[in-house]
């Protein structure tokens, strides 16, 4: 999770750094969802109801067909359209 302010910091980054096209992801640690429910509900009940059809295990950001485009920054990562040379 990014806080507001980070979020608004990466879109006026992107914006005067931007030259059409780029996704901009900002570097988080990761996270499970459980930690996620037990942060909002610290009382609350968990229900395990098991995987889903269709369900993914793991949200990849960037992908192999992207690393080629991909540009490392300190705080985020540029992806540049595959439509530029």
């Amino acid at each position: 999770m990014i806080t507001f302010e980070q979020g608004v910091e990466l879109v006026w980054r992107a914006f005067d750094d931007m030259e059409g096209g780029e996704i901009y992801v900002r570097k988080i640690p990761s996270m499970k969802m459980t930690d996620l429910a037990k942060t909002l509900m610290p009382n609350g009940q968990l229900d395990h109801v098991g995987i889903r059809p269709g369900e993914k295990l793991h949200e990849q950001m960037i992908g192999p067909e992207d690393a080629s485009f991909t540009f490392e920054y300190d705080e985020y990562f540029k992806i540049l359209p595959a439509i530029n040379n």
